[in-house]
């Protein structure tokens, strides 16, 4: 969930984010939901790389199916790439 650290009152991996990124995850499922950069990190507190950022999905999304219905499979599908 890019921008996390925006709103998040706390260091990585930002725990009082999870709830709002399930209660979304739970109202939309992982075929209807995506991850995304957060490009070009306007006003982040400090430049977080995409690895570090696709790390914070694993809690987030412990489930590899869900994972990779969000990370690959409902972009892929939305964004009508082959």
């Amino acid at each position: 969930m890019p921008g996390q650290s925006k709103f998040s009152a706390h260091e990585a991996p930002y725990p009082d984010t999870a709830p709002y990124f399930q209660a979304r995850l739970a109202a939309f499922g992982p075929g209807r939901c995506l991850w995304g950069s957060d490009w070009p990190h306007l006003r982040a507190p400090a430049r977080i790389g995409y690895g570090p950022l696709i790390a914070l999905s694993r809690p987030l999304l412990p489930d590899p199916a869900d994972r990779r219905a969000v990370l690959w499979e409902t972009p892929r599908r939305l964004l009508g790439f082959d």
